[in-house]
C-alpha cells in the first residue's frame, strides 16, 4: 500500500538475524510484525519508488549467508 511495505522471509532466511536486529534499531520506520515479517511505514505513492525502497532494505540486509558443506576426509 502507499503507506506500509512489507517483507516476508522464507522459514529459516539465509540471513544474519543481527543484520536485522541492527536494521530495526537505525531505521525507525522499520519494525517486525512477526516471526517472518519486515513491515516499513513510510509514506511513498510511486509504486516505482516503492519498489525502490524494499530493494534497498533488501540490500541493507546483506548477501545470503552461504551454508557450508562439511568436507569429507578420507
Amino acid at each position: 500500500s502507499p503507506t506500509i511495505s512489507q517483507i516476508t522471509f522464507m522459514p529459516n532466511p539465509p540471513i544474519d538475524a543481527m543484520r536485522i536486529i541492527e536494521l530495526i534499531q537505525k531505521n525507525k520506520h522499520i519494525k517486525l510484525a512477526g516471526n517472518d515479517k519486515l513491515k516499513i511505514e513510510r509514506t511513498q505513492e510511486d509504486v516505482s519508488k516503492r519498489v525502490q525502497l524494499i530493494r534497498e532494505v533488501i540490500r541493507q540486509l546483506g548477501a545470503p549467508i552461504q551454508k557450508s558443506t562439511p568436507s569429507l576426509k578420507v
